[in-house]
């Protein structure tokens, strides 16, 4: 696992501790975004108690629709392996 997601959750899980205002932003072109937002959803989960997770795209419809698709995809794998 990457160290920006692990520095990512434990961002996240200290606001909610302080003022509940927390996120992610990735926007370097080729940084593996996709992957890493699967591992961050993942993990966010099993740290947060499965809070409500917002993804955005600048992507048009159809691809959005694949890589939601894939996102969902991966996440049941992770879960999956996680058990």
């Amino acid at each position: 696992m990457c160290f920006a997601v692990k520095k990512a959750i434990e961002s996240t899980k200290h606001a909610t501790e302080t003022d509940g205002r927390g996120g992610v932003f990735w926007h370097t072109q080729g940084s593996g975004k996709s992957l890493s937002m699967v591992f961050y959803a993942h993990l966010l989960q099993e740290a947060l108690n499965s809070p409500t997770i917002v993804v955005m795209t600048d992507r048009k419809k159809d691809l959005y629709l694949k890589e939601a698709l894939m996102l969902h995809q991966a996440l049941s794998l992770c879960s999956s392996i996680a058990k």
